[in-house]
């Protein structure tokens, strides 16, 4: 029993390892020539039996289609099989294809069960999401104390999501007494771990000195933790750090490709800085047909400072035809968000941060859309 036990822990490991991002070539172990075929049929055998832990194993790799078919049917099979032998990692991932309606109909309730079953046997991964569940009332009444119950049990179980929701409740002041100082210290306990989210909302509490002493290097250090991982909003941000000298060197070189990384993911902000440094030639050389590029893609998203450049651009017939038609179409586009449009503009004006549009076209524009009023 003793040698079964531990050929299945490998055989978990080699799984749980083919289900994640990957890594480094590993030394080769005493079962590493085995074929996955044959690791995948020991695990159906152990599976049959009633072993708990293979038929967590063999969900897993039914949800991501290592060794065996990707079917999301099979892999909550499998997890059901487990949970209903108390199996709380299978009880948390059941919950969680009830949550998501994979292989089975949606079900918040039936989630929300599972959830609280895996809680109790300490999954922190459950008492995240139990937490979560009380907090919006999806399965029943919100309960905003049991949700901090839950989500400090996970959070101290080091679960970085839970922590991160903490440190959210602390900021906010939902279901606890509202503390920067708690909020810090559960959002660096998070971001520590690589939960992006919580990089980001540390760095923005060192730049305002939220809970933590005030330090721009400090902060620009976790924007650019958070930027690197890939996050859209921080790229942005640590783009603007860059162009302002904000707790790093000024240097319009490093800003704008944070910028282009923003947005070719699509964030409009990330477009419309970009679509800035095209027009003004900071960083790149001038060229406004990728001004009008990218600020076309941001104004689609109705962003209001990009419609109002793009609408420059036709206006005044730079690197293109002048076309006041076209201007007009995207001021009517911008009518409909105008009051966003006077918000941005009269913010970014009194920063200063509005002298790449022309002046005598924005003020036109002003009076143009007071009239559509």
């Amino acid at each position: 029993m003793d040698f079964r036990r531990s050929l299945l822990l490998l055989f978990m490991a080699f799984i749980v390892a083919a289900c994640a991002p990957e890594k480094p070539p590993q030394t080769a172990g005493p079962y590493d020539g085995e074929s996955l075929e044959t690791k995948i049929k020991v695990l159906q055998n152990l599976a049959s039996v009633g072993d708990a832990e293979a038929q967590f194993a063999l969900g897993l790799a039914h949800l991501e289609g290592k060794g065996v078919s990707q079917d999301d049917m099979a892999a909550a099979g499998w997890f059901e099989r487990g949970a209903h032998r108390e199996h709380a990692p299978s009880q948390n991932s059941l919950a969680s294809m009830y949550r998501l309606g994979r292989g089975v109909p949606q079900n918040h309730r039936t989630a929300f069960d599972w959830y609280k079953r895996a809680a109790a046997r300490g999954d922190s991964d459950a008492q995240t999401s139990l937490g979560v569940y009380f907090g919006n009332g999806l399965a029943g009444p919100r309960d905003q104390d049991l949700a901090v119950k839950w989500l400090r049990r996970a959070a101290e179980q080091g679960n970085p999501t839970a922590q991160f929701n903490l440190a959210n409740r602390y900021l906010n002041g939902t279901g606890v007494s509202r503390s920067e100082q708690e909020a810090a210290k559960w959002m660096k306990r998070a971001a520590e771990q690589g939960e992006v989210d919580a990089q980001f909302d540390l760095a923005e509490m060192f730049s305002e000195g939220e809970g933590v002493s005030k330090s721009k290097a400090i902060a620009a250090e976790w924007m650019k933790r958070a930027a690197e991982q890939g996050s859209a909003k921080a790229q942005v941000k640590l783009g603007e750090m860059y162009m302002e000298g904000s707790g790093v060197p000024k240097s319009v070189d490093v800003a704008v490709p944070w910028f282009r990384r923003a947005a070719e993911q699509g964030n409009s902000e990330g477009q419309y800085n970009l679509g800035v440094t095209f027009v003004s030639g900071e960083g790149v050389r001038r060229n406004y047909d990728e001004a009008r590029r990218w600020f076309e893609s941001a104004a689609k998203q109705k962003h209001a400072l990009a419609i109002i450049g793009l609408a420059d651009i036709f206006y005044y017939g730079q690197g293109v035809s002048k076309d006041p038609s076209q201007a007009a179409k995207w001021l009517l586009i911008g009518s409909i968000v105008v009051d966003e449009m006077f918000t941005e503009i009269s913010r970014r004006t009194s920063k200063g941060e509005l002298t790449i549009i022309s002046k005598e076209f924005r003020d036109e524009m002003v009076k143009w859309t007071k009239g559509k009023k």
